[in-house]
C-alpha cells in the first residue's frame, strides 16, 4: 500500500490559511497550518489517489498547453522542490517508450506516464487495477465504497440538472414536431 494512496506524490498547499480545492476522494488533514504547502495530499484510496493524478496531468499540464513529456516534468518535478527534471524526463522517456516531445492530448495517453510517475515518486510499481479504477473514475465510473462509516462522493447535481433540462428541451421539441406533423397531415391526404 503506498503512503496516503497517493502514487504521484502530489502536494498539498495552504494560501491565507485556506486549504486548496480538495480532489474527489481526498482526506483532508486535521490540522492546517499557513504557509506554501502543508504536505501531501491523502487519498481515501488507491484508486482516488490515481483518479487525482489523472486530473492533475490533464487539466494542470495537458490543457494548458505543457503537453509533452518535456514541458511536464520541469513543473512536476521542478529542481526548485530538490528534483532533476532532466533525469526525471529521461527515466519517464525510457519507461514509457513515448519520446519526450509527443504531444500527450487525452486520458489513455497518460496511462503509462502515470505508471512511469509511480514507480518515479514511490519507487514501487503501479497497481494496474488501481490504475484502471482511477481512470475509469475519472471518466464518471464510480466505485463501490467498503470502508464501514464513510459515504460516496455525491454525483454532480449540475450534471443531472443539465440531463433532466435537455431531456426535457428533447421531448417538447419531439411532441412539437409530432403535433405539427399532425395538423398539417390532413391537407396532404387527398
Amino acid at each position: 500500500m503506498l503512503k496516503n494512496n497517493n502514487p504521484g506524490n502530489i502536494r498539498s498547499f495552504v494560501i491565507n490559511g485556506k486549504y486548496s480545492k480538495p480532489f474527489v476522494g481526498e482526506t483532508l488533514p486535521p490540522d492546517i497550518k499557513p504557509g506554501k504547502t502543508a504536505g501531501f495530499r491523502i487519498f481515501k484510496s488507491l484508486p482516488y489517489g490515481y483518479r487525482a493524478l489523472f486530473s492533475l496531468l490533464k487539466y494542470g499540464y495537458l490543457d494548458k498547453g505543457y503537453n509533452t513529456i518535456e514541458l511536464i516534468f520541469p513543473r512536476y518535478a521542478p529542481s526548485s522542490d530538490n528534483n532533476n527534471p532532466g533525469s526525471y524526463i529521461n527515466t519517464v522517456e525510457q519507461m514509457t517508450g513515448i519520446k519526450r516531445n509527443t504531444i500527450l492530448k487525452t486520458f489513455e495517453d497518460l496511462i503509462p506516464v502515470v505508471k512511469a510517475i509511480t514507480k518515479v515518486e514511490t519507487n514501487t510499481t503501479a497497481n494496474d487495477q488501481a490504475v484502471k479504477d482511477g481512470y475509469n473514475l475519472i471518466k464518471g465510473f464510480t466505485l463501490p465504497d467498503l470502508t464501514p462509516g464513510t459515504t460516496q462522493p455525491e454525483e454532480n447535481p449540475d450534471k443531472k440538472k443539465k440531463i433532466i433540462l435537455v431531456s426535457a428541451i428533447a421531448l417538447t421539441l419531439i411532441l412539437s414536431i409530432y403535433a405539427y406533423n399532425k395538423r398539417n397531415t390532413k391537407y396532404l391526404n387527398w
